[in-house]
């Protein structure tokens, strides 16, 4: 996919957003854009999930969850990237309603209206979606006992193989072992955030994927 002069939107959690990296120009999306030559519009807001959440301490983000702000996106967008689904496994989002359910506090209504509105407002964009990477503490977090993070990650397959939007695979493609602190300490300190090694290794993923659609 030839991008160079285009206009590339990221819309995601705080790992789009910048935590992490020591400098905003090493987000992932920051050095792609230098490599490749687009222009990068950054929509990650930190803490916020695709779906609603309900009765939460996190009110101020749960009412601009990423199945709302697709709404943000510039009609001349070219491509629109969604990254998201950690923090919707982190915080026990409901996986699924009923099949074809459009309820915006479950994973699976709120991303199928994620990406029917993509598909609505930018008729002349591409959108592509990126799965979570592995987490520390992957079957448990937050204390609650939820359901693992690649069920999500199905979900998402699911959900995207419906709407024939790609899908960059970084569950399976981040050499990331949650449970091996060299890797924790290396790559992603706090086990979520990437560091400026993280995210060059999610750009150089992501820069591959690209290449091929």
């Amino acid at each position: 996919m030839e991008l160079k002069g285009k206009k590339v939107c990221f819309l995601g959690d705080s790992i789009t957003f910048g935590v992490g990296p020591s400098d905003d120009s090493l987000i992932y999306h920051a050095l792609l854009s230098k490599e490749m030559g687009f222009t990068a519009y950054n929509y990650g807001l930190s803490a916020s999930c695709i779906a609603r959440k309900v009765e939460s301490v996190y009110d101020i983000w749960d009412k601009m969850p990423m199945c709302l702000r697709v709404e943000d996106i510039p009609d001349d967008c070219d491509l629109l990237v969604i990254f998201g689904g950690t923090n919707d496994y982190g915080r026990a989002i409901p996986l699924s309603g009923r099949e074809g359910t459009d309820d915006l506090f479950t994973f699976r209504g709120a991303l199928k209206h994620l990406l029917t509105r993509a598909k609505e407002r930018l008729p002349n964009a591409k959108t592509l979606f990126m799965t979570p990477f592995p987490r520390a503490n992957a079957e448990k977090a937050l204390g609650f006992d939820s359901t693992p993070l690649d069920s999500y990650v199905k979900e998402m397959y699911r959900l995207c193989n419906k709407f024939s939007v790609p899908v960059c695979d970084l569950y399976s493609l981040v050499p990331l072992d949650p449970k091996n602190q060299e890797h924790i300490r290396g790559y992603f300190p706090d086990g979520l955030h990437p560091n400026d090694v993280g995210h060059r290794i999610i750009a150089d993923i992501l820069k591959k994927f690209l290449i091929t659609l």
